[in-house]
């Protein structure tokens, strides 16, 4: 049953077909795997004019519901605290799904400058939000801290991505005003430009080892039609391009179903050989839906993949973290740290 769900909820992403009877008698399979995957709101919206009553799918979606509420008051709180950008997220949602519900709904992310991250700090504590463990590895090249209480969990950015793969501060950006509004609630909040959305997210796919949920994302940002110009002069500036093109060719590889796209990627950047076969291979389905989980049996080696195929190796990085490597490879093993797949 667990292959043949897997193979539903893959077919079900890509191509939009399903069987109505499978769903009704497989509901609760199919919400948990795509769940894991991080796609169960875009599963749900879906299949559900078709399949009337479905208890799991509907009972997160009005869990969602609540939490949304929660975080448009929050960021209207964070507003007075000082400046930030939502990145990722119901931001994301907002832009490029056509529906603040239409993706899933995990923490709030926001990017602000190192002169603000105290004050950030100190309202969060104000809260009484906790911070999540860090290694000593995420302390020198992490590019956020997590805070949470019961209600709101935030991503509290001083860089926008790993630092392992480019160093990008909130002074780098370009962004735009976004309206995020549901029921009657709405915030007004600084967003990335959707070229920046587009760098942001495919640094993401590489800091999470090429996630089915941020590559659909990637493919939805995709679908806005990005200025690819633009986006070269970015990945140039931050040598960020195998990154960026890897991230990209993996989603079209997956979700598109007519070459123009991949014309307009291919027009501006020169796609070699080895990048078609990687982006291949990361979009099959041996890769993410077997591989890509042993990654995660040992600790950094999802990590060290990653590095590899950006094609930039930050030798002196990794140096520098050398000392603390064997301490916190036995902690990460023991479960030591929280981690997101």
């Amino acid at each position: 049953m667990r292959d043949e769900v897997k193979s539903f909820v893959i077919d079900l992403i890509k191509n939009g077909e399903f069987d109505v009877n499978f769903i009704r008698n497989s509901e609760y399979e199919i919400f948990k795997f795509s769940k894991e995957l991080g796609v169960e709101q875009e599963i749900f919206l879906k299949i559900k004019k078709s399949c009337g009553s479905l208890v799991y799918f509907t009972l997160q979606n009005d869990i969602y519901k609540r939490k949304l509420l929660v975080y448009l008051d929050f960021l209207n709180s964070l507003k007075k605290i000082g400046n930030f950008v939502l990145i990722k997220g119901i931001g994301i949602a907002q832009k490029y799904y056509g529906n603040i519900l239409g993706r899933h709904i995990g923490d709030v992310d926001i990017l602000v400058s190192e002169s603000d991250l105290k004050r950030f700090k100190e309202f969060f504590r104000s809260m009484n939000m906790k911070s999540m463990r860090r290694s000593e590895i995420k302390k020198r090249l992490g590019h956020s801290e997590q805070f949470f209480n019961q209600y709101v969990s935030v991503g509290l950015h001083s860089y926008l991505c790993d630092r392992f793969f480019a160093d990008i501060k909130y002074e780098d950006v370009e962004m735009q005003k976004t309206v995020l509004s549901f029921s009657r609630k709405s915030v007004e909040v600084y967003t990335l430009q959707k070229e920046w959305d587009l760098v942001e997210l495919s640094l993401h796919a590489f800091q999470h080892t090429f996630a089915l949920r941020i590559l659909l994302d990637i493919y939805k940002v995709l679908l806005s039609k990005p200025d690819f110009a633009k986006v070269k002069k970015i990945c140039q500036r931050f040598s960020i391009e195998r990154i960026v093109k890897l991230s990209v060719l993996t989603s079209l590889n997956l979700f598109s179903k007519e070459r123009s796209l991949l014309k307009d990627v291919s027009s501006v950047f020169n796609i070699s050989q080895v990048e078609k076969f990687l982006s291949r291979l990361l979009s099959s389905d041996f890769f993410l839906l077997e591989l890509r989980n042993s990654l995660y049996s040992v600790p950094y080696l999802d990590k060290s993949l990653s590095i590899l195929l950006s094609g930039n190796i930050p030798v002196i990085k990794i140096l520098s973290i050398m000392p603390y490597i064997p301490k916190e490879f036995m902690r990460r093993l023991k479960g030591y740290y929280a981690t997101t797949r």
